[in-house]
């Protein structure tokens, strides 16, 4: 069952894990790992999801595809997964259209559809996701998504640095600037001001 007392999340990264992916993944949740990356491309995402209870753990995917998403609304219902209690990242890329996928998601407040992440831990990296961040936002009300559903639709991957102090800053700048940015849309909640990172 997922913590309630802390946000931070214990990941395991299994994108290259192959055809023991599963074992892995189990072993890894079962010795305390609460999150995980995986590939969405191909055929084996049941397979290497199998016996995993998705609201035990906040799943995170590269290479999603429109079909990953369904499958995973369709799973989470099969398991009888309240819309609060699943988290994942689709991981889609940034260019796809996820009008169709607008009314699907909807009643999921965790469900992210697209991952952001930032190639190092430089400055100029940051402010290229945080204009990546912006342009997306853009397409999804072109795409029918109010800014409260945009802004829950989008995590980032921002890379740390050795300097613990100047990394607690840029990421707090970070929040600070993203928010400010969603400010500007007028969001109906408060907590949209919020993202993943």
């Amino acid at each position: 069952t997922k913590r309630t007392d802390n946000t931070w999340r214990m990941t395991t990264d299994l994108r290259k894990a192959g055809a023991n992916t599963n074992e892995l993944l189990l072993e890894d949740l079962m010795d305390g790992a609460d999150s995980a990356v995986l590939s969405g491309a191909g055929e084996d995402v049941a397979k290497n999801l199998n016996d995993v209870l998705f609201a035990g753990v906040d799943l995170q995917f590269t290479e999603g595809t429109p079909r990953l998403v369904h499958w995973l609304l369709h799973e989470a219902e099969r398991q009888s997964v309240k819309p609060n209690e699943l988290f994942c990242c689709a991981g889609l890329p940034l260019e796809e259209d996820a009008s169709a996928l607008r009314s699907a998601v909807e009643k999921y407040p965790h469900l992210r559809l697209f991952n952001i992440p930032a190639a190092d831990s430089s400055l100029q990296a940051t402010k290229t996701v945080m204009q990546q961040g912006r342009e997306l936002i853009v397409r999804l009300l072109q795409q029918g998504f109010s800014i409260d559903a945009a802004a829950a639709r989008i995590q980032f991957k921002l890379p740390l640095g050795d300097d613990l102090f100047m990394e607690i800053a840029r990421v707090r700048a970070f929040r600070a600037a993203w928010a400010e940015m969603i400010d500007s849309c007028n969001p109906a909640h408060a907590f949209s001001h919020n993202t993943w990172v």
